[in-house]
């Protein structure tokens, strides 16, 4: 399942509300009020295990430096509060022609979140 498909579902669950006037719409994170706010993020393959133990302990582990790559073979999807309070972070990594997701989307509130706000 997409990101998009999971965050959309899970609106309710994760105090998301939906904000809608004339052609735009907004989430808004409900507990503090902030905007939740969409990033695409690209990484070297070489990045993927470790991107996705920092995902699966929810924190950021050690002091790897990772580096924004244009080679897309590993790409995060994230819905982010604009105050960190709040994030939802999905890996895919990129077969010929195609993204495909290697994880659930995994959510994030409060400490956990702003902990892995570095990775954006």
């Amino acid at each position: 399942m997409s990101i998009q498909q999971s965050f959309l579902e899970n609106l309710e669950k994760n105090q998301i509300e939906k904000k809608s006037f004339l052609f735009t719409k907004s989430y808004q994170y409900k507990p503090t009020g902030s905007i939740i706010k969409f990033h695409r993020l690209y990484f070297e393959g070489a990045d993927l295990e470790y991107l996705s133990k920092c995902l699966s302990e929810g924190r950021i582990v050690g002091d790897r430096e990772l580096k924004k790559s244009h080679s897309n073979a590993v790409m995060m999807e994230v819905y982010a509060a604009t105050d960190g309070s709040f994030m939802a972070a999905q890996l895919s990594k990129y077969v010929p022609h195609a993204y495909n997701p290697i994880a659930e989307t995994a959510y994030f509130h409060g400490e956990q979140a702003q902990q892995l706000r570095g990775l954006l």
